[in-house]
């Protein structure tokens, strides 16, 4: 049975933890009006959210290995669509001192994440060009990323903005 993490738990696990998540599952059939029928085929798409220095190649080994049977049997078949490594950034205290400030001085208030849960492509700073990474969200907490209804306040945009200037104007001089 599972349970309502606490908020403690809740952020170790967004933040910390990897995902395997299924997106969308088809079979069947879906078009109007009723059938009855028993499906011979379905299709499932997910997605995996790595952290830390997990290793996608470790983690394609693995999935093949646990549908071995069924991939050989010719049951389940892969089709990868694409793959982003994690990447994680050592910031020292001084530069995270720095990036607060000039939030805070822009928008009058910060909060730190001490990891971004989600997914994008920073290992292309991280291991290809060797550089930390500091990644500033400008949208609201309520945004619903990604979602039909996806939005942002007038005022996180402002305060982007403001973000932006108080970056350029004490980063670049």
């Amino acid at each position: 049975m599972s349970t309502i993490p606490d908020k403690i738990e809740f952020y170790e696990r967004l933040m910390y933890r990897p995902t395997f998540n299924i997106a969308g599952i088809e079979s069947g059939y879906t078009g109007k009006g009723l059938k009855t029928i028993i499906p011979h085929q379905a299709t499932v798409k997910i997605d995996c959210r790595l952290v830390g220095h997990q290793n996608i190649e470790t983690l394609k080994k693995g999935l093949e290995d646990v549908l071995a049977n069924e991939i050989q049997n010719k049951e389940v078949s892969i089709n990868y669509l694409g793959s982003i490594p994690p990447s994680t950034s050592d910031l020292s205290k001084s530069l995270i001192t720095t990036f607060t400030s000039i939030v805070e001085q822009a928008t009058g208030s910060v909060v730190v994440e001490p990891v971004m849960a989600g997914t994008v492509p920073n290992y292309v700073w991280t291991d290809i060009l060797k550089v930390p990474v500091v990644t500033i969200p400008y949208a609201n907490y309520d945004q619903h990323n990604h979602a039909p209804n996806e939005n942002m306040t007038k005022k996180d945009f402002v305060d982007g903005i403001r973000i932006s200037y108080e970056l350029a104007d004490r980063m670049f001089k």
